[in-house]
């Protein structure tokens, strides 16, 4: 994706915290890696968001984190519409390509988040042909598929691709391959122990 042009920002969910706060966090700092923006107005002793757009300003600090979320569909549209723009212009250039926002264990996050996000993505796709190049993505259990549609009514035309598990053939490469590339080799018997530690999981 960096390759491509594109800016990478991965955000994920938590049992009983707000996807839609950690969202602005994951944008600013994937932009500030990718030289989009200075990381001058960063400070860890207050968190606070400032894009310095005109039509869009978000400030969070540590205190919002006790008190309802402020979000809805027009601030976060907005706030997509203009991070992604300016990934794209990078600094006037247009050498960059867009905005992937990656989203992980989906499963955990609050309906209403959910909500907030689905409207606001699917606002963005409806002006596609002239929208900023925003992609999104997310991972999760397989009850994201319910939840999805319960959070909203078109979330049932969300593309999900299942993960199976690896066969032993596949687990056994994905040892292999990189450990090869360290000049490092194991046995067949370590190899083994191996596939079976596994339980054939793509994450391990």
């Amino acid at each position: 994706a960096a390759a491509a042009g594109f800016v990478t920002a991965w955000a994920s969910c938590a049992k009983g915290e707000s996807l839609l706060d950690s969202i602005p966090f994951a944008i600013r700092t994937a932009m500030i890696n990718a030289d989009v923006i200075s990381a001058s107005k960063w400070t860890t002793t207050k968190f606070e968001l400032e894009f310095g757009i005109p039509s869009f300003k978000a400030k969070i600090t540590a205190e919002d984190k006790a008190a309802a979320s402020s979000w809805s569909v027009g601030s976060l549209e907005s706030l997509l519409r203009e991070t992604t723009n300016m990934c794209l212009k990078r600094g006037g250039s247009n050498l960059g390509s867009g905005l992937i926002l990656a989203i992980d264990e989906l499963h955990a996050a609050k309906q209403a988040d959910l909500a907030i996000l689905f409207n606001a993505i699917q606002n963005i796709m409806y002006d596609s042909l002239y929208g900023p190049p925003l992609m999104v993505m997310g991972a999760g259990l397989p009850s994201v598929r319910g939840i999805a549609t319960i959070s909203a009514t078109f979330g049932e035309r969300i593309e999900f691709i299942p993960v199976d598990l690896l066969p032993d053939n596949a687990v056994r490469k994905a040892l292999e391959v990189p450990a090869k590339e360290r000049v490092i080799d194991f046995d067949s018997s370590a190899l083994d122990l191996l596939v079976a530690e596994s339980a054939n999981y793509r994450s391990e």
